[in-house]
């Protein structure tokens, strides 16, 4: 693992998550999360360490190590929100609220299911 992530994975905490998020705004019909999913899928093939996570050793005695996330799974990832209320706002306060408080899921429960910082 690199010195920048090690930085990051050092830092974070309930009070300073390192979490990385995308949000998407369209005008007129948004995309299908089907076909979003279909296209984040064939995408991130091409960049394998969105598809790991982190193993630290027994005890700290060696730097952390990215490892292959068997169990990774697109649909713990992309999700369809939208945001709630009219309030010309509403997107700012979706984007520092950075939990989705300000959103309400759409077709699927939403949680925090973890992220590749995931110790384990």
């Amino acid at each position: 693992m690199g010195g920048l992530d090690a930085v990051f994975l050092a830092i974070e905490g309930p009070e300073s998550p390192m979490k990385i998020g995308s949000v998407g705004v369209f005008d007129g019909p948004a995309p299908s999360v089907e076909s979003v999913r279909a296209f984040v899928a064939a995408k991130i093939l091409l960049v394998p360490r969105c598809r790991q996570r982190v193993r630290e050793s027994w005890h700290g005695a060696a730097r952390p190590v990215w490892i292959d996330d068997v169990e990774f799974e697109l649909d713990d990832h992309v999700h369809r929100m939208v945001l709630a209320g009219e309030h010309p706002d509403a997107l700012e306060r979706f984007v520092e609220q950075g939990d989705g408080a300000a959103a309400r899921p759409r077709s699927g429960a939403v949680g925090d299911v973890g992220h590749r910082w995931t110790r384990g």
